[in-house]
């Protein structure tokens, strides 16, 4: 009997081993390319990439979807990232979304969020305030979705704000102390990419060592005792050709990239991927050096014409080591869903 128990003990610690290795962000345990399916208990894709925790919830598939919630560093509100038909419930305890660009796509699911946030709001007796930043020329077309949608509901306001922003812009902050800044990109109709920043405050060289009396006498007179410094931790490109991120520097230097990439393989040339506004893999393969200095890359927008299976098999083939080993990607299908490739594309 002691045996037996004996044995009981050890294969519930090598149980417990297995889901904290399942579990765990650290680089050194997670395989070098990360495929994340959504599954159906809509777990988060883990992220651990300079000091900075990320969990990413949603979906991407191009031309289907694309609404990603990223919490940062155990943030109670995530960073809402473009608003397809299909969101995490995350989604409802934040009060501002991204959004690149006006594909429906990415933006089929603003009146249900906007709509639930309401509710919620009005169960509680308080007011919820809901703001779209999106770029400058979709504003309008925006408005009148949600005066449409309002029509439909006149006697309690839905409480949302359209917020048209250019790269002129800086503003925030969305998320704890994170602020953003717009980048241009290039696609089909007006987008801008987004830059998450946080602004990090250092005593200036000539004012360490004094007493903090000292320092408080100076606060009060006015005179600038801190220096501030930008530090980018995420950066999200929409949809977009590769040209304008490989000119953003605080995109290509950020703690994690979420990249769109479209087309994988020779069954699209680098050309259509360019035609249509997205990136080709082979362009990212082509451009590695250029993200040296990025912490880690998230991979999404994949087309519907590559099952899960043909995705990990191209990455895996075709990543540089130089990639394979800071690289997750979101994977086209569901968990729960058939891996057959779709017959159109977005």
């Amino acid at each position: 009997e002691q045996v037996k128990k004996k044995k009981k003990k050890e294969r519930r610690g090598e149980a417990r081993g297995s889901e904290t290795r399942r579990g765990s962000m650290d680089s050194a345990i997670v395989p070098p390319t990360q495929f994340f399916a959504v599954p159906r208990t809509r777990e988060p894709l883990c992220i651990k990439s300079r000091h900075h925790q990320f969990e990413v919830f949603g979906w991407s598939t191009a031309g289907v979807q694309t609404s990603l919630a990223v919490s940062i560093d155990s943030q109670k509100k995530p960073v809402l990232l473009d608003m397809g038909s299909h969101f995490s419930p995350r989604a409802l305890q934040s009060p501002t979304v991204l959004l690149s660009h006006g594909h429906l796509d990415h933006s089929s699911g603003l009146v249900s969020w906007v709509h639930q946030r309401s509710l919620a709001a009005g169960n509680r007796n308080r007011k919820r305030h809901s703001i779209v930043y999106c770029p400058v020329e979709s504003v309008e077309a925006l408005e009148r979705v949600f005066e449409c949608a309002q029509a439909f509901r006149p006697t309690r306001p839905l409480g949302v704000q359209v917020c048209g922003v250019s790269t002129a812009n800086f503003f925030g902050p969305v998320s704890g102390s994170l602020y953003v800044r717009p980048f241009v990109t290039t696609h089909r109709i007006a987008s801008l990419g987004f830059t998450l920043l946080q602004r990090n405050k250092k005593l200036k060289a000539c004012y360490q060592g004094l007493e903090g009396r000292e320092l408080g006498r100076l606060r009060r007179e006015g005179t600038a005792i801190e220096d501030e410094h930008i530090v980018p931790v995420l950066a999200y490109t929409g949809d977009t050709t590769l040209e304008p991120v490989l000119k953003c520097e605080e995109a290509l230097t950020c703690a994690l990239l979420i990249l769109e990439c479209t087309y994988l393989d020779d069954s699209r040339e680098i050309s259509c991927a360019q035609e249509r506004g997205h990136i080709h893999l082979d362009e990212v393969i082509r451009n590695a050096d250029a993200f040296v200095n990025t912490g880690h890359l998230l991979f999404m927008h994949i087309s519907q014409i590559y099952s899960n299976r043909e995705v990990e098999r191209i990455f895996l083939e075709k990543l540089p080591a130089c990639l394979r080993n800071k690289s997750s990607v979101l994977l086209p299908c569901a968990a729960d869903m058939t891996e057959e490739p779709a017959t159109g594309e977005e």
